[in-house]
């Protein structure tokens, strides 16, 4: 071998940001959801695509941590990643399935907004 020739490191390969859904692919998921008419599913899925959230922040997520008003809203995710807290502006879609799931939502002792069924 060749001591003038130095060994060549390997590049690590970049990893790529994930991606997200596009619109069309939104647009049928919801469509999906919305067949079942399952206001529960419905409103989850929801949380999920208009504020990124995590299944985590969405399984802690308390009715404390819901602000719905007739204009605007937001949530309050507490536990998220590196346990910091932030608030999430709400869009009407968003804030439409979570009232309506928030209007039929079983009693119950739990202070979680998605109690098990």
């Amino acid at each position: 071998m060749n001591r003038c020739v130095q060994p060549v490191k390997e590049l690590r390969q970049q990893q790529l940001a994930p991606k997200g859904l596009e619109r069309s692919q939104v647009r049928k998921l919801l469509r999906e959801i919305e067949l079942r008419q399952d206001v529960r599913s419905i409103a989850i899925f929801s949380l999920f695509l208009y504020t990124g959230c995590r299944v985590g922040d969405l399984v802690s997520l308390e009715l404390s941590d819901v602000m719905i008003g007739d204009r605007s809203g937001s949530v309050v995710f507490r536990y998220g990643k590196g346990n910091k807290q932030r608030s999430v502006p709400l869009p009407l879609p968003a804030r439409r399935t979570l009232q309506a799931w928030l209007e039929i939502r079983p009693p119950a002792e739990s202070l979680h907004v998605f109690v098990g069924e």
